[in-house]
């Protein structure tokens, strides 16, 4: 789509120099004397002058159609853009690839559009299970209004690494679990989730992970393991947290 509206700038910016030549080329032929102008086109015949007309129409008629042709498919490329919601997700380390409480996430643009203003924010909280299967979450941490790593546009097809260290805020969740008295089933948890516009019409869309902070320090990504069972009541914690 770029290549498109690159060449029909191309084109446009052509068919303005070859008038610009005919202008100019139109004046000189005014200024000069008329004697010397008689000389300069004494040889030529009225089919010459003709052919020289048609060629140079044909030339800027080409140009035209050209132009308008790549107007008309980037319009429907940019339709066909317009009718697919950006595919932007996230993907994490595998797990023999963590230590020490570092993981690398992988934003990777699946979509057939750009994005830009990707904005990632990364939340803890610590999840409780009672025998009554009943489930409550608690935020761990500072509450982060900004976000941990903006991306300025991700382009179709492109992926961005970013790193997170999340040791500080496992340790106080260790703290809060070792310190509990009455424990039930409790799960260390990152919430990932990054918010993006699609360049085309910088409409906003948001997309958002759960992941299990697991001994020694490592995360992983409950769907894999098809967690959800009463025991470990990832769907309730899922729409506790507003993921998806």
């Amino acid at each position: 789509m770029t290549a498109l509206v690159r060449t029909g700038s191309k084109n446009m910016v052509l068919l303005y120099i070859l008038i610009g030549i005919s202008i100019l080329l139109g004046v000189i032929c005014l200024i000069i004397p008329k004697e010397i102008r008689e000389k300069m086109f004494s040889n030529l015949k009225v089919t010459d002058i003709v052919s020289l007309i048609l060629t140079a129409f044909l030339v800027i008629a080409t140009i035209v159609y050209v132009d308008l042709t790549n107007k008309i498919l980037n319009t429907n490329n940019n339709q066909i853009v317009l009718s697919h919601d950006p595919v932007v997700e996230i993907e994490n380390k595998e797990i023999e690839d963590q230590k020490d409480c570092k993981t690398e996430l992988i934003i990777e643009n699946k979509g057939i559009s750009d994005v830009i203003d990707v904005e990632l924010y990364v939340d803890y909280f610590l999840s409780n299970t009672t025998k009554e299967n009943i489930t409550s979450v608690q935020y761990v941490g500072t509450l982060n209004i900004l976000p941990k790593e903006k991306v300025s546009m991700i382009k179709s097809g492109q992926s961005v690494a970013i790193t997170v260290d999340y040791k500080k805020q496992r340790d106080i969740m260790v703290n809060i679990v070792n310190s509990s008295k009455d424990k039930g089933i409790q799960y260390k948890l990152m919430k990932i989730q990054i918010d993006y516009r699609r360049k085309l019409d910088s409409k906003l869309f948001s997309y958002s992970k759960l992941c299990i902070i697991a001994d020694p320090g490592i995360i992983f990504d409950p769907n894999f393991r098809g967690m959800d069972f009463p025991e470990i009541p990832i769907s309730e914690i899922k729409s506790i947290l507003n993921v998806k």
